[in-house]
């Protein structure tokens, strides 16, 4: 199997360095270039399948890749981003020192997707690929997190927070490709 794996475009939320999580949001303009370049770097490809957070900022980026491709792109809620509850909108560089300690720890009581469940989560559909589409070339498009989450079981099989935060997070439709997995 061979992946590329994509982050969406920016949007208003990511140049204004909000937290976005599961809120619905468009690309900017920005994102839309962003985009339409990445189409360019991919229309060579041949994709077997294009898989996609149901996110409309990642169902937009996934769209504008697609215009080379032509294939039915398969929305997956396993591909979602994760759930940052109370902080979804709020400004990074905002934040108290309680709120970043909060955040760091992922308190449930403040709505946010437990980093452990969001790595089953996304475990279960890279087992999914594995049994389903193991000789098939294929193009993801999610989030940071997520496309964190699927290099991270690339290389390792248990989740270990300390480990996962060391990967670098992924830039606004920055591609990276894994093959013959």
């Amino acid at each position: 199997m061979n992946l590329y794996i994509i982050r969406h475009g920016m949007t208003v939320w990511n140049r204004q360095k909000k937290t976005q999580g599961r809120v619905n949001n468009r690309l900017c303009d920005i994102g839309i270039e962003q985009s339409s370049e990445a189409a360019i770097n991919l229309k060579n490809i041949c994709f077997d399948y294009i898989f996609c957070s149901p996110l409309l900022r990642a169902v937009q980026t996934a769209n504008i890749i697609n215009k080379y491709h032509n294939l039915k792109i398969i929305r997956d809620e396993r591909l979602t981003d994760i759930d940052q509850g109370y902080f979804t909108g709020k400004y990074f560089n905002k934040l108290t020192q309680e709120e970043l300690k909060i955040k760091k720890r992922r308190d449930k009581n403040y709505g946010m997707e437990n980093l452990k469940e969001a790595f089953k989560r996304v475990k279960n559909f890279y087992n999914y690929l594995i049994k389903n589409y193991s000789n098939k070339t294929i193009l993801i498009v999610t989030h940071s997190g997520v496309a964190k989450f699927i290099e991270y079981i690339l290389n390792n099989n248990k989740f270990i927070k300390k480990e996962f935060n060391k990967l670098i997070p992924y830039c606004n439709c920055e591609i990276r490709v894994f093959t013959n997995l």
